[in-house]
């Protein structure tokens, strides 16, 4: 009778293990399962600080978290609750390993490992390398199908995507070849679950013209890295489209650079939504908040230091508002891609419920009004 009890107890430690309910921080172990929901994306939210924030996301839109640090306990228990997956941004390996069987093998063991430890649902592959030739090309393509392979086996359900250039500034080396990222896109989107395509830092201010971006993320921009990619054999309904939440303050230092005219630009600075919201008052109260149609953007000039015999450096902010983004997110959802995102969903100020709530509402436009789940 004690042999029968003992060998039960055993089984019941093991199938709790084998569940992740000895260590799940989850109060509903469930919670700790991977997420197995099929079908599109609604919104794939990148997230960075460690901080509470996640709260106010707005869980009825997010299908994937992808975490950029350390994984809040709290947070995964929270999304899987919304039948959300978790992921994890993983960095590259050094090129010339990308064949180097003794370096991947752990590499990938490694990632899984850390997803299964987490109770997460896969990773996402953040590799921006310039790379042009076939062998590397070919190398990164059978590397991504092997995280993918490894990852599907061991996390039923889980998620293994690749983060691209938008490819829409075609200016930066044509199309497909943007940064020198000559990747086989197409073989990249056939063995991951989807490309989430880093629509941002997409600016062109290194000329004199009046016509060139210093938007982060034109609208033209956007359409043509989609026609990109649809040309390259790459379908919308592979890519998830993820936008800034954030902007740049430019430095003028031209002795002819006035408000209104072109920025000379020697400095580019990445300022977030807040950082840029107090020069959007005081440019909305002067009539000098100003809007760009050649790329659908708000931005404002300002001095720095700006004294009573000194009106200091001039500097340009281009940045994205409601407005901008509701464009962007129209735009994408007739162009039927997969999902939307941001990088990132930190960039809001979280003690503002008005900004808060006007950013996330704003993905509706995509989303639309019913949840996604």
């Amino acid at each position: 009778m004690m042999i029968v009890a003992f060998v039960f107890i055993m089984y019941l430690c093991s199938s709790a293990s084998a569940f992740g309910q000895s260590d799940c921080p989850c109060s509903d172990p469930s919670l700790c399962k991977p997420i197995t929901r099929t079908g599109g994306e609604g919104v794939y939210v990148f997230h960075t600080k460690g901080t509470e924030n996640w709260r106010q996301y707005d869980w009825e839109q997010i299908t994937t978290v992808c975490v950029f640090g350390a994984l809040d306990p709290e947070m995964l228990c929270h999304a899987h609750a919304h039948n959300a997956r978790v992921t994890f941004g993983v960095g590259a390996i050094a090129t010339k390993d990308w064949s180097n069987d003794t370096v991947v093998t752990p590499w990938i063991s490694s990632m899984v490992q850390k997803v299964k430890e987490n109770f997460a649902d896969g990773v996402n592959l953040d590799i921006e390398v310039a790379v042009n030739k076939e062998t590397d090309i070919n190398a990164l393509t059978k590397l991504s199908a092997r995280v993918a392979e490894e990852m599907h086996k061991e996390v039923p359900g889980s998620h293994v995507t690749f983060d691209t250039a938008s490819l829409g500034l075609l200016e930066e080396g044509g199309c497909g070849k943007q940064y020198g990222r000559d990747y086989d896109f197409k073989a990249l989107a056939n063995v991951l679950d989807f490309l989430v395509v880093m629509d941002y830092d997409s600016n062109d201010y290194g000329r004199d013209c009046e016509t060139c971006f210093y938007a982060n993320d034109a609208l033209p921009v956007v359409a043509k890295g989609i026609e990109c990619y649809q040309s390259l054999g790459v379908p919308t309904s592979k890519l998830v489209v993820a936008f800034p939440w954030y902007g740049y303050d430019y430095t003028c230092t031209s002795p002819g650079d006035v408000p209104g005219g072109v920025c000379h630009v020697t400095k580019a600075v990445q300022v977030n939504f807040p950082a840029a919201s107090g020069g959007i008052v005081r440019a909305s109260k002067t009539g000098d908040l100003r809007w760009d149609t050649n790329s659908s953007t708000p931005y404002y000039f300002y001095y720095d230091n700006t004294t009573t015999t000194t009106e200091g450096t001039l500097h340009r902010v281009d940045f994205d508002d409601i407005r901008s983004l509701s464009l962007k997110y129209a735009l994408v959802k007739k162009m039927k891609v997969r999902g939307v995102g941001m990088w990132t969903a930190d960039s809001i100020d979280y003690s503002n419920e008005t900004q808060v709530t006007a950013f996330w509402n704003a993905l509706k436009v995509f989303t639309g009004n019913t949840p996604i789940h």
